[in-house]
């Protein structure tokens, strides 16, 4: 018995995935907050770890704080799709039709498409939105990912694009950041290089990881028939004109 649930589990599980707009969701938000408390003077490292750990554990939990008018977010997806879907598949599981490339000019192709949800929460981790659905297709090339995410934009989950550089593409008003992190374990203290970097807003320190690990973070965001795209790029050898570009692909579909 206990060997047919384990196998059951495992079955169950196999396909779940964190979405990758969560993951940078997480990390955007520990930044607005450290910012916040560092233009007010009242930045400590004990308060920074104990923020940042707890979205180390929200990454796991799928679960993660804001600083929005919803105070938080709760997102699921499950991989759906491992060859390239049709658009009525797409539509007929999230029930809005985004628009979708197979492969793009830069080389980046469709590898995987997970279909899950997304809803707003409150300090005590109560839902206080609707569900909604979304799907995020992902792109590979030479072992680097690009994920891109759909919802419908609504107005109890809005997007804050105030620190994002606004770009015109092919009409379309789309939003672009990028951000230097370094994680460190709990236990691990910053050198004053580091910290140097961190007070003239070019480096993002967070703790955390079980190692010390330092990403850049890309991610271009935009509107289109009520739909919200999401392009998120860790650690990619990628410029904003190329990701610019990989969206005006989209766009022009």
């Amino acid at each position: 018995m206990e060997q047919w649930i384990e196998s059951e589990l495992k079955k169950t599980v196999k396909n779940i995935e964190p979405s990758p707009q969560l993951y940078f969701k997480i990390k955007n938000q520990i930044r607005l907050q450290e910012e916040k408390r560092m233009k007010k003077g009242v930045f400590t490292s004990k308060k920074a770890k104990s923020i940042v750990v707890l979205a180390a554990l929200c990454v796991m939990s799928l679960t993660c704080y804001g600083a929005m008018k919803i105070t938080g977010y709760e997102s699921h997806s499950y991989l759906e799709f491992s060859s390239f879907p049709t658009a009525s598949q797409v539509e007929k599981k999230v029930d809005f039709a985004p628009k979708f490339v197979e492969k793009f000019t830069n080389g980046f192709a469709f590898e995987s498409a997970s279909v899950g949800s997304m809803s707003g929460v409150d300090d005590s981790f109560n839902k206080v939105t609707e569900e909604y659905k979304q799907i995020t297709f992902g792109y590979k090339k030479d072992g680097q990912y690009i994920g891109i995410t759909n919802r419908l934009a609504t107005e109890e989950m809005p997007e804050d694009y105030t620190d994002m550089q606004p770009i015109d593409v092919d009409g379309v008003t789309a939003y672009y950041s990028s951000a230097e992190y370094k994680f460190f374990p709990p236990d691990e203290k910053p050198s004053q290089e580091d910290l140097k970097l961190q007070e003239e807003g070019k480096l993002f320190i967070s703790y955390g990881s079980a190692e010390i690990q330092q990403q850049t973070i890309q991610s271009l965001f935009w509107q289109e028939d009520g739909i919200l795209y999401e392009m998120t790029a860790l650690d990619v050898d990628i410029n904003q004109e190329e990701l610019v570009q990989m969206a005006k692909e989209i766009i022009q579909q």
